[in-house]
């Protein structure tokens, strides 16, 4: 079975509509509407996770959200476990991609972390309820969980190397610049934390802290 497609909550959109007005009458075929159901259960459970927990994510609330009877789900996920394990890999999958697009063509690694920066905490304004996701996956889909964790630092690694190689950074060793990682990733969520997840949902990063943030990053690449 294949994951669902990415989800990212939408704000604004509009129902295609005819020429003449009307709304546009819009024929899916059948593997178009199974995975728009997937979807719709996916995003479903982002939104129950994110109001009740992973505890009070029930097979019932979940479809309920979604629009769909209480039996589809099972079409779809194996059980209500199996729908945990994917839904975070289906969101650091979109975040992952939107982080890479807004990093290409960056002409330094110092404006590479700048722009994945700005990208993941513009992720963070539009799907809220991605960290109670991930931080409470850490006892319900602990696997889900650690591959995201392991991912993270694996792409943080490589571009901290990559810098080294350049000439871009001081010449950390490995294992120093394997805890550098983790430095950066604690930085991303406390800042988080700080100025947009606790009673701050929907709130732009001040660009204060971002800049704030990358004078130490130069710091580190100029030292």
């Amino acid at each position: 079975m294949n994951d669902p497609s990415p989800v990212v909550a939408t704000r604004g959109a509009r129902t295609p509509r005819a020429r003449n007005g009307t709304a546009q009458a819009q024929r899916l075929t059948r593997a178009q509407q199974r995975e728009r159901t997937r979807a719709a259960l996916v995003e479903a459970a982002v939104h129950v996770i994110g109001d009740s927990g992973y505890a009070g994510a029930s097979v019932t609330a979940i479809t309920r959200r979604a629009g769909v009877a209480q039996g589809t789900f099972y079409n779809y996920f194996e059980s209500r476990e199996d729908l945990f394990d994917r839904l975070l890999p289906t969101l650091s999958r979109t975040m992952f991609d939107r982080i890479r697009v807004a990093a290409d063509g960056a002409p330094t690694e110092a404006a590479r972390e700048e722009a994945s920066l700005r990208a993941y905490f513009e992720f963070v304004r539009e799907v809220p309820q991605f960290y109670r996701i991930l931080y409470e996956a850490e006892i319900f889909a602990p696997a889900a969980h650690r591959s995201y964790i392991e991912r993270v630092a694996r792409s943080y690694a490589r571009t901290l190397q990559r810098a080294r190689t350049r000439g871009e950074i001081a010449a950390f060793s490995r294992r120093e610049l394997e805890s550098i990682v983790y430095m950066l990733m604690g930085a991303r969520h406390y800042l988080s934390m700080r100025h947009m997840h606790r009673g701050h949902r929907d709130r732009l990063m001040p660009d204060w802290v971002i800049k704030a943030y990358m004078r130490l990053i130069r710091g580190l690449y100029q030292a």
